[in-house]
């Protein structure tokens, strides 16, 4: 039996757990612990309750309220608040995931030097 990689590799052979192995020889045990803690902090961080941005008015006379230039304008408004909120999350987020990766990566490399430096002495 083969296992898949995530990116679609075929693997050979299924020996052993592969799943935290797609990208690098990581640490099982680590790679599951700093994936469970980014997990929590993620649903901590979305149970927070939220603060109420006061909504923008925008001031118009009252002839335009009809015209559907004022309607693209609100919808622009709404947009871009709601635009701006999911970019702060992603970034928030997106830092957590690269640091965590960065990290897995930086350890594997030092683990495939010591064991490379084993091998020759």
């Amino acid at each position: 039996s083969s296992v898949r990689y995530p990116n679609g590799r075929m693997i050979r052979g299924k020996r052993g757990n592969r799943r935290a192995n797609f990208f690098a020889p990581t640490d099982k045990k680590a790679f599951d612990l700093a994936m469970r803690r980014f997990y929590k902090a993620m649903v901590s961080e979305a149970q927070k309750p939220k603060k109420k941005a006061s909504p923008k008015k925008v001031s118009v006379p009252a002839p335009e309220k009809e015209d559907a230039v004022f309607a693209r304008k609100v919808y622009v408004e709404k947009l871009k608040e709601t635009l701006q909120i999911g970019f702060s999350y992603a970034k928030k987020y997106g830092k957590m995931v690269w640091d965590l990766s960065q990290h897995l990566f930086l350890q594997a490399k030092d683990r495939v030097k010591k064991y490379q430096s084993q091998k020759t002495t």
